[in-house]
């Protein structure tokens, strides 16, 4: 897809922390409006101050029906109207500071 198909569209991503073992540590869900790709980055408006960034790979986005509605649990909503998911998965290794992202 072009990176005009994605811009005004809408995207849920989840995001899982997980340690060394693979212990889930948390969750969050973003849910937001693609706004701009630039610098290999997917900048959505999520409605908070400051633009949320993923790493933009068109691979690793998923086309959702917009009639699906959505449980988010942090914070605890509903969503619909989704176009695209997207979910990454990081680590942390327990011996630093250092994480690792992964996709899912």
């Amino acid at each position: 897809m072009k990176h005009s198909e994605f811009i005004g569209k809408n995207i849920l991503i989840g995001l899982s922390w997980v340690d060394y073992e693979d212990n889930l540590l948390a969750q969050q869900s973003v849910f937001g409006r693609i706004t701009r790709i630039a610098d290999n980055m997917l900048y959505i408006d999520s409605g908070e101050d400051e633009e949320f960034t993923i790493p933009f790979d068109a691979e690793h986005i998923e086309k959702s029906d917009p009639e699906l509605i959505y449980n988010l649990h942090d914070p605890e909503r509903t969503v619909s109207g989704v176009d695209f998911t997207s979910c990454w998965t990081i680590y942390h290794s327990g011996d630093d500071d250092e994480e690792q992202n992964d996709d899912c």
